[in-house]
């Protein structure tokens, strides 16, 4: 069925939080939290109050939201005491959240074996801390963890520990793949057997799924054709062990593909890939070009014929529209290119080209050679252009790199501490003058980089502001060593937000990252309008 309301609850803050080398600082979890409201995301979990010095402050200085319920986390009460008399209870009432959600225990070999209580008294703690919950918030949901095992295991009792929250007030029984075991099948399986037999309706139920990412959103849309209403998940599948489901796959394919609102308006909807890269820099790491749907792969085309087809219609090879989740489509230039991928990525440049120019044969050939020789263009826009544009004779002189010498030096200094220093020294003709600067820095490339900037940037202050943003080295041939040939694929950011890729090749690893650099500083300069200093 389509076009029914879906729920969305993000557990980003919280989940995404235990992933491995994650660690949200207080500014990060409010801004996290702003951009999901943007988005339009039904519920923003922002963690457990009192489980950490982190969530506490979080939740005394969180943001104001307008479209999003910020959702606190906990547990049933323990053992042993009244719902009045938990202190982590007490924590969850007092709290700013508007609701709260609470995670028990639904598989018996966890209560027999992690609570060791009477499995009774267990559905007793679910029922006292949601009907206890509400009655404060007014709002109270359940994780029935571990559930989809447990009810493998024991179905009966899964489905009384699900049912007692559901009775008590529950607004949802989520059920959950905490292992991340349950293939598509069962799941389906499963979640009609508990609508149908055991009476829980589906517009009570959640589903969250964990661990591989990609069978946590197969899982989740699973869950939804069978009857569930809500789903959990976290950004970019972010998550312990194998990850989550990942809410930026799982929401164009429920509004795009199934037809479901998921109170998400579809003029906000190419807010995705945004937030999608803007959570991956917080983290410090390079987003997952793969991606479904975000991912800066996602619509691009190599193949020749491939383009060729979608240049005449884009639905060709391409599911949605890329600018319907905020992307963009890409025609990727490698020896598998044809004329249309030279035609269109010209288009993308601004240049109009007649498809009859004979020019279009001699650059294809040389991307195919360049290709041969290790340049691979489909990585690196930015070389693309420039590659194009010299063989057009477009791109001025503005400087001439005459020579550079690098040293590095691994001593003790005077505290005996082991330091290791690298020191650049570069030759850069500009105009008819040559330029000779000298600078230290963090590595061989970081002192060559400020060593040029020392010379460019007083003539060309456009500079000012670049950065590198990645580096990466990939070996062309293996087999030889140390003696392989290297690429140096170099990333680089402006201060207005904007990035792009340049690349090297050489037998020798500093000569490829100074031919990277040096198309970095061209490329910025070209596309700044820059007037040569010649």
């Amino acid at each position: 069925m389509t076009g029914e309301r879906i729920y969305l609850y993000d557990t980003t803050l919280r989940d995404g939080a235990q992933t491995q080398d994650v660690d949200f600082s207080v500014a990060d979890k409010i801004a996290i939290a702003r951009d999901l409201d943007r988005l339009g995301i039904d519920y923003v979990e922002g963690g457990w109050p009192g489980a950490n010095p982190t969530d506490d402050q979080f939740f005394a200085e969180a943001p104001d939201l307008a479209r999003s319920t910020f959702t606190a986390f906990g547990m049933t009460r323990r053992p042993g005491r009244s719902t009045a008399n938990d202190p982590q209870l007490a924590a969850l009432i007092q709290s700013r959240a508007r609701a709260v959600c609470i995670v028990g225990k639904t598989w018996d070999f966890h209560v027999d074996v992690a609570l060791a209580i009477p499995r009774e008294e267990n559905i007793e703690l679910i029922a006292d801390s949601i009907a206890a919950l509400k009655a404060a918030k007014g709002e109270a949901l359940f994780d029935a963890e571990h559930f989809f095992d447990g009810y493998k295991r024991n179905p009966a009792y899964a489905a009384a520990c699900v049912k007692a929250a559901y009775e008590a007030g529950a607004r949802w029984v989520v059920l959950c793949d905490t292992n991340g075991g349950t293939l598509p099948h069962e799941i389906d399986e499963i979640v009609r057997q508990v609508i149908g037999e055991h009476g829980i309706p589906g517009d009570r139920l959640g589903i969250h799924c964990h661990n591989d990412t990609e069978n946590a959103v197969a899982n989740s849309l699973a869950a939804v054709r069978a009857g569930v209403r809500m789903v959990q998940g976290t950004i970019n599948g972010l998550g312990e062990r194998c990850g989550n489901a990942n809410l930026v796959s799982l929401i164009p394919s429920l509004m795009l593909k199934m037809g479901h609102d998921v109170g998400i308006k579809p003029a906000d909807l190419p807010l995705l890939t945004e937030i999608s890269r803007k959570f991956d820099e917080r983290l410090n790491r390079a987003p997952n070009r793969h991606a479904p749907y975000v991912g800066a792969s996602a619509f691009a085309h190599k193949g020749g014929l491939h383009v060729s087809a979608v240049e005449k219609d884009p639905s060709s090879y391409e599911h949605v529209a890329p600018e319907s989740v905020g992307n963009r489509r890409q025609i990727v230039m490698s020896d598998q290119a044809g004329r249309s991928n030279v035609i269109a990525r010209l288009r993308e440049m601004g240049m109009a080209v007649d498809p009859k120019d004979e020019r279009l044969n001699r650059l294809l050939d040389l991307v195919k050679q360049r290709d041969t020789e290790g340049y691979a263009y489909d990585t690196a826009e930015a070389s693309f252009e420039l590659l194009v544009r010299r063989e057009l004779g477009e791109v001025p002189d503005y400087f001439t790199l005459k020579r550079f010498h690098v040293t590095d030096e691994r001593r003790y200094n005077a505290k005996g501490e082991l330091v290791v220093e690298s020191e650049a020294v570069v030759r850069v003709k500009i105009g008819g003058k040559e330029y000779h600067e000298v600078a230290s820095g963090n590595g061989p490339v970081n002192a060559l980089d400020t060593a040029m900037r020392k010379a460019l940037e007083p003539l060309y202050p456009l500079l000012d502001g670049v950065k590198l943003s990645d580096y990466r080295v990939r070996i062309l041939a293996a087999k030889d060593g140390t003696g392989a040939m290297p690429r140096v694929l170099i990333r680089s950011r402006n201060g207005d937000g904007s990035e792009w890729s340049t690349l090297g090749v050489s037998t020798n690893i500093i000569e490829a990252s100074m031919e990277a650099l040096v198309d970095s500083y061209t490329f910025k300069l070209f596309k700044g309008g820059a007037v040569s200093r010649g």
